[in-house]
């Protein structure tokens, strides 16, 4: 009897080694600029996924002045680490798919908590779903202090990371949660590592132009910390606008774009108002005011980028000699 239990147990033992062993090998790139609190936390999500650990490697890019610490050193030393000397997190990602070797690609950022079934479910869309390229995880914001978060916070919670809809409407996938193949990467080709912000979006572009679907799926989530201070606000919608600016003024920016981009932000700013008095029932009434503000804040900025970008184009092809 005794030896039937340990053949059985032999037999069911190969039948998992053989399963692992099919199974896509994935890279999971995370670039990190001096944030190495937060990607010790998230290199530990990613140590304990379900996902067999010898089927995927995770690939941390450091895009900052400073070495990794000696302490992340030892304490994963089965982490692949780089450096990349060019400042943006696009070029960092760039310089991880230069090292990754698996077929299917996975992006997050430092500053990120993985679920333990991240990998696993993100696996199983793709086989359930072949055709896709490109797969959107869920992002779930969570609060310094959930019980009184800041009027930030609760801007964050309604306007931060609409992952679903950036993948339905806008054809792209934020990279704090994205899966790719690598045969999509060959084929549209890495991102634009010039650019400080809308990479992602520049990228998801290309390839939605290309033909390639894509697919979001709310169940391979990661948790990401809300931006709590208006300092951090402003510093996102800076680096957003610059990030806007350059990819105009690589496309180029017409009069009707012009026209077109001020009309635009005057809409989504009446429907972001909407949405913060009639969308949000348990903000208490000086939150709604609050967001308001922010809301207005976002307006004012992304229109005096938007001028200057239009500005810039046209002064840059005043000063182009006439041939």
């Amino acid at each position: 009897m005794g030896n039937i239990v340990r053949l059985r147990l032999l037999v069911c033992l190969k039948r998992m080694k053989e399963n692992v062993n099919k199974l896509p090998f994935v890279s999971v790139i995370v670039p990190v600029f001096e944030d190495w609190v937060r990607l010790d936390a998230c290199i530990d999500c990613l140590e304990h996924q379900t996902y067999p650990r010898e089927s995927f490697e995770i690939v941390v890019v450091n895009n900052g002045p400073s070495s990794v610490p000696e302490r992340l050193l030892s304490a994963f030393p089965s982490v692949r680490w780089a450096e990349e000397s060019e400042n943006g997190s696009y070029a960092a990602r760039n310089r991880g798919l230069s090292l990754a070797q698996g077929s299917i690609l996975a992006f997050t950022d430092s500053d990120c908590l993985p679920d333990k079934d991240w990998l696993q479910n993100a696996f199983r869309h793709f086989m359930q779903n072949p055709e896709i390229s490109v797969l959107g995880g869920r992002i779930e914001l969570f609060f310094d202090n959930p019980q009184h978060p800041t009027l930030c916070e609760r801007y964050e919670e309604l306007f931060g990371f609409m992952q679903r809809y950036y993948i339905e409407q806008r054809h792209f996938a934020a990279t704090a949660n994205m899966f790719t193949r690598k045969e999509t990467i060959d084929a549209v080709g890495p991102f634009n590592g010039a650019l400080r912000s809308s990479g992602d979006l520049e990228w998801g572009e290309r390839v939605y132009a290309s033909g390639r679907r894509l697919l979001y799926a709310p169940d391979a989530a990661v948790r990401h910390p809300a931006r709590s201070s208006f300092h951090e606000f402003v510093k996102k919608l800076v680096r957003v606008s610059q990030g806007y600016i350059a990819r105009k003024l690589l496309d180029g920016y017409g009069v009707r774009s012009f026209i077109f981009d001020l009309a635009y932000n005057l809409a989504i700013t009446v429907v972001r108002i909407h949405r913060v008095w009639f969308k949000a029932p348990h903000f208490a009434l000086r939150e709604r005011l609050g967001v308001t503000m922010l809301v207005l804040v976002q307006a004012i900025v992304t229109t005096f980028e938007r001028i200057r970008a239009y500005a810039w184009l046209r002064y840059s092809n005043s000063r182009k000699p006439r041939v």
